[in-house]
């Protein structure tokens, strides 16, 4: 994804998910949804998790999408309410201090 111009905007709605992704989506619906044929990359761990171009990681428990991270620089810009979480929206004019490449939003379903 290169500049901001670039950067798919995802709209996080807490508890539900962030752009098209939906917490409680299999892996196949994930990758549906992003509109790819499957992930990049597998990686084992307590999670199971899948890599995806554009910096966005999905974690899922039980077979289910439980956990998405996205690189804040590179990843898709994100927003609450309308707001930019990280970098800035051009289109808008809002800008957001992102700091020296802080890292990766991390975003998960709450669960009682």
């Amino acid at each position: 994804m290169g500049g901001d111009a670039e950067r798919e905007c995802w709209e996080l709605r807490s508890g539900v998910g962030v752009g098209p992704l939906r917490f409680g989506m299999s892996p196949a619906g994930v990758a549906q949804a992003l509109s790819v044929s499957g992930p990049q990359e597998r990686v084992g761990g307590p999670y199971a998790q899948e890599d995806f171009p554009d910096e966005v990681k999905t974690f899922y428990d039980a077979g289910k999408l439980a956990y998405v991270a996205l690189d804040a620089v590179t990843g898709p810009q994100v927003f609450l309410s309308g707001f930019p979480l990280a970098g800035s929206d051009p289109q808008r004019g809002a800008a957001v201090p992102a700091g020296p490449r802080c890292g990766a939003w991390e975003l998960g379903a709450l669960y009682a």
